[in-house]
């Protein structure tokens, strides 16, 4: 039984020596893995639990004339209610265009309010708040909104961003959420991203009104990989940013430090912005 043994041993540990040998560089690109894995879970679980339950919403459909004295889309307005008091944001994170009508009813979402093209949208559905109806129109991509309204209609028309900005960024702040990234001495990544990103965007607000910047989120918000690569994609952004702050994973600190710099090596744009981004982050080092 012992020389058995022995002779097992003998053959398992050079195997086990050379699968450590052979498989140990990869092991940090695991545990990268499992926390993306994990932080990817805990965003979509997130926004699930951020849903609300909405009905279908039809539209009269009408040829898709383009911007003119009608809109893209018309949203006929409840009697006595004035379009100024109409309440709408543009989620771009989502593609979501959300429209909150005071004093409505149901009865009004059963007669068709809701004309015009569906050529840019992908789902529409309504529900009620209180006194407010509420309808939300996915879009298939990120569009600028140009509005406007009389005593009947509000009116809307969907512009590409390039058909309103010459270049396109999108920036975002790593983490958030439950997902806190890497923690050092009771600080957490995810603070420390979206503080540089909120700087950055009071920079880009004081600059050139012909780039368009869109933020994967401004808050604590924690959206999904998806949505986070589906905002670059859906606005055909010229440049895509995401701001991290690194640590090993052993939690121990370190004297490693410098810049990170991610980029497309298929694309000679993005080679020359990781050049340059590299350059500045030397020369920015603490």
């Amino acid at each position: 039984m012992e020389e058995k043994a022995l002779k097992f041993a003998a053959v398992f540990l050079p195997v086990l020596s050379l699968f450590v040998c052979l498989f140990l560089p990869f092991f940090p690109k695991i545990h990268t893995w499992a926390e993306e894995a994990r932080e990817a879970r805990l965003a979509e679980a997130e926004f699930a639990a951020s849903q609300q339950e909405m009905e279908d919403l039809e539209i009269k459909e009408e040829p898709d004339t383009g911007i003119g004295p009608k809109g893209q889309l018309n949203l006929r307005l409840p009697d006595g209610v004035d379009g100024s008091k109409v309440h709408i944001s543009n989620d771009y994170v989502t593609q979501t265009i959300r429209i909150e009508i005071p004093g409505t009813d149901l009865a009004y979402f059963d007669s068709y309010p809701i004309s015009g093209s569906s050529s840019h949208i992908d789902t529409m559905s309504y529900t009620k708040e209180g006194d407010e109806g509420v309808i939300e129109i996915v879009m298939d991509r990120v569009y600028e909104l140009d509005m406007d309204y009389d005593s009947d209609y509000y009116y809307f028309n969907f512009l590409k961003p390039h058909d309103v900005y010459d270049k396109v960024v999108v920036i975002d702040a790593g983490h958030g959420g439950r997902a806190a990234g890497a923690t050092k001495q009771g600080v957490r990544e995810k603070e420390i991203n979206l503080a540089i990103v909120l700087q950055l965007r009071e920079i880009f607000a004081q600059g050139d009104d012909k780039i368009g910047v869109y933020f994967t989120r401004t808050d604590d918000g924690n959206p999904t990989f998806d949505q986070r690569v589906q905002l670059a994609n859906k606005s055909d952004a010229d440049l895509f940013v995401s701001v991290h702050n690194n640590s090993l994973g052993n939690g121990r600190m370190s004297r490693t430090n410098g810049t990170q710099v991610m980029y497309n090596e298929t694309s000679e744009e993005s080679r020359v912005f990781r050049s340059e981004e590299r350059r500045v982050g030397k020369e920015c080092r603490l």
